[in-house]
Order: structure tokens, then C-alpha cells, then sequence
């Protein structure tokens, strides 16, 4: 990642702005130009791969900056330890400020914080986590960002492995430990993300904290018809370096389309993704449209969505829309939005298990596909117009 020559913007500023009550609380720096870690982590580890998870500092006239390479294709994520941070009294009128980048762009993962653990065996080490895209589209572009400590939720969690289960308990603000990031499976290149200047301030102007929320179509959504879309639009395929998402010749009407090439000895697919939209206003009435062919007929390929909110995916088989499944020549699939499960899952990488939560209709991401498993002859399968339309 290329280092940025002037970070003045980043210097701290010693004088309070207007706004900023005589009483306010003092600002407590996490990360910057006079705070180091005590610590830091990434997963999953480098392991020698070079799609493995890094982190990394960079220092540069007297500015630091935190950045994070992180697996693409699976759960990925990190953290810095920090002094044991009470920061119960900010709660209410103070704010998360750091600032941002990508190393491409268009970028999307979790920030948040991490307890210590508690004397009690049920006070466990919670965490929690805020969509970055709720205030700030990631560019190559430093960005400074604000996130009111209020909208963080109250509960955190923790997986327990020993019980097969994700724990929730109320987190306690008065022993914050760690800043930490978290992203769920995309791209299947490592993806880049720094940070500078983390900081938790007393107060803030409420008139700058930015609202990056998910636009609200009215028309086609599109995420492949002979091309991505423009708003950050790419695919990917897993398992990594074994399945291939590529575009060939001969698509639907058109010049080009997707051609997978899944591997049949275990879960194998990918994703199309693009920039969240709002669509809970297409849950009614709305469809799940694609063009599909199979490169000997007969297979039979599950299709979904997932949202950007908490990675949770929903999918169902195409063969129910498609009796009989694919064939060797274009067929339409239209799955209606309403036949999804309120529920979706998402894979945990660390505790290898598929965790449930509400399915989020106004962060929705990105179109999914896969073979339902080993022992299933879908090794080829062609895509073309891939869409969300608000009506059939």
C-alpha cells in the first residue's frame, strides 16, 4: 500500500471548537500519533499463504497508521490491545473517530471493541461490532469517520466453543480492551484496509457524523448482465485457488457471461457482489432473476443473496423453480424474495460453525450461488443476467 506523504490533516488539534462544552470530557487516543498497541492480532493467520490475514504499522512524520491485509474469502479480522479504557461516562455523548482508507476501494468490514473478561466464568470477553458502511463509503482517500458510541449495540458477544454457541451478554464499557475489525467472506484476494488517528472523543458534532446508508432503488438492481456493476461490482469463487469464477463467450443475448467451475469433493461456489442497496421495498413483489445453463445438464445449483449488515446468507435450489434443473441451453430462474427464510446463516471461520441471524433487506450485497456440497456432479455451471427486479 503506498504511504502517504503528508498526513498533517492527522495532527491532533489542541483547541476544542465551539461546539465542544467547557466540561466535556477529555479525548482518550487509541491509536496514533503518541499511542502505540500493547498488541495486535490478525486472522486467519499468514500461515506462509500469501491470501493469508497481516497486520502491520507504518510510521511517517510522526503519524502511525494500523493496516490490516485480510482474507477475502472467509471470516477475517484483527485487533490492537489497549490500555484498560473506562469509558462508561463517553457513552452517551461521546464518539468512535478515526481515519480511513482502502487499498481499492469500495472496501466493506466491522469496527468496534472487545471487554476484558470479567472475574465471573459468564463474564466472557464480549464484542462488539458496527458496519463501517453505515457512515462512510471506503475509498483510496484517507476519511475521517464518526460513530457515536450510542449506536453501538448494548449486547455484545463471544462464541463458546465448548457449548457450540454464540453468547450474549451486556457490555461493559468501563474495561474496553481491544479496537478490532471484522469482515465477512467476499473477494477472494486479500483485502486492504488502514487505519490512523483512533481515537475516542468526550464530544462531537453531531451535524459531521456522515450517514453512508444503502440507497433505496426503484427499478433493476443489477449485479452481472455482460458486465459487474459500477458501484464496486466484482466476483469471486471458493474454495480459493481450486474454483474458478471467470467470464467466456456465448452469454445469454449477449457477448460474454460467468462461467463456474466448481469443484465436487466439497462446498464449492461464489458470490457476485456490488455496493449494498435498500430492498426492503422489494420483499413483496420483488424477484431473484438469472439466466442459467449447465455444462452437461442435470446439475442442480442453489441460489441466494446475502447482506451486508452481518454477512448472513439466504438461499434456496433453483431446481424447485426449475424442475428437473439445468440443461445445456439458457434457462430463466426466478426465485420471488418473499420464498427466502427470514433467517439467514453465515460461516464463522474460527469456531467452523454456520451462525443465524435475521436477514437484513436494506444492506443486501451481493448474489450467491453454490453446489450443496460434496458428492454433487455441478462442476460447470453458466450465469448471465443476474438481477433483482422489484416485479417479475
Amino acid at each position: 500500500m503506498r504511504v502517504v506523504k503528508a498526513l498533517a490533516l492527522f495532527c491532533i488539534v489542541s483547541a476544542a471548537p465551539a461546539w465542544v462544552a467547557a466540561d466535556a470530557l477529555p479525548d482518550v487516543p487509541v491509536y496514533g500519533p503518541n499511542k502505540v498497541e500493547m498488541y495486535s492480532y490478525a486472522f486467519p493467520p499468514w500461515a506462509g499463504s500469501p491470501q493469508g490475514s497481516t497486520v502491520t504499522t507504518r510510521e511517517n512524520g510522526g503519524n502511525r497508521q494500523l493496516i490490516y491485509g485480510l482474507k477475502g474469502d472467509v471470516w477475517s479480522g484483527g485487533g490492537i490491545g489497549v490500555d484498560r479504557l473506562r469509558l462508561k461516562d463517553y457513552v452517551a455523548s461521546g464518539a468512535l473517530e478515526f481515519y480511513v482508507r482502502g487499498g481499492k476501494g469500495g472496501e466493506t468490514a466491522d469496527v468496534g471493541f472487545v471487554q476484558a473478561k470479567g472475574l465471573d466464568p459468564a463474564d466472557l470477553a464480549y464484542q462488539i461490532l458496527i458496519p463501517l458502511a453505515n457512515y462512510v463509503h471506503i475509498t483510496t482517500a484517507w476519511q475521517k469517520v464518526i460513530i457515536p458510541l450510542k449506536d453501538f449495540p448494548a449486547e455484545g458477544t463471544r462464541w463458546i466453543e465448548s457449548e457450540n454457541r454464540n453468547a450474549k451478554g451486556a457490555f461493559n464499557w468501563s474495561r474496553v480492551q481491544e479496537f478490532t475489525i471484522s469482515r465477512g467472506p467476499g473477494a477472494a484476494e486479500q483485502v486492504q484496509i488502514a487505519f490512523a488517528n483512533v481515537a475516542v472523543v468526550g464530544s462531537y458534532d453531531a451535524g459531521k457524523v456522515a450517514s453512508a446508508r444503502p440507497a433505496k432503488p426503484t427499478g433493476p438492481v443489477l449485479f452481472y448482465t455482460e458486465s459487474y456493476a459500477a458501484d464496486g461490482g466484482g466476483s469471486y469463487a471458493y474454495p480459493n485457488g481450486q474454483a474458478k469464477l471467470e467470464e467466456v463467450g456465448g452469454g445469454h443475448e449477449s457477448r460474454r457471461c460467468l462461467m463456474a467451475t466448481m469443484i465436487t469433493s466439497a462446498w464449492s461456489g461464489g458470490g457476485i457482489y456490488r455496493a449494498p442497496l435498500d430492498l426492503g421495498g422489494y420483499r413483496d413483489k420483488g424477484v431473484l432473476q438469472a439466466w442459467a445453463k449447465g455444462g452437461k445438464g442435470g446439475e442442480e445449483i442453489y441460489l441466494g443473496l446475502t447482506d451486508k449488515a452481518n454477512g448472513a446468507s439466504v438461499r434456496l435450489s433453483a431446481n424447485t423453480y426449475l424442475p428437473g434443473g439445468l440443461t445445456k441451453d439458457w434457462q430463466r430462474v426466478v426465485i420471488p424474495l418473499k420464498d427466502f427464510p427470514k433467517t439467514g446463516a453465515k460461516w464463522d471461520e474460527a469456531s467452523q460453525k454456520n451462525l443465524s441471524f435475521d436477514f437484513d433487506w436494506t444492506k443486501v450485497g451481493e448474489v450467491i450461488f453454490d453446489n450443496n456440497g460434496p458428492d454433487h456432479d455441478n462442476g460447470k455451471v453458466f450465469l448471465d443476467d443476474v438481477e433483482v427486479l422489484p416485479q417479475p
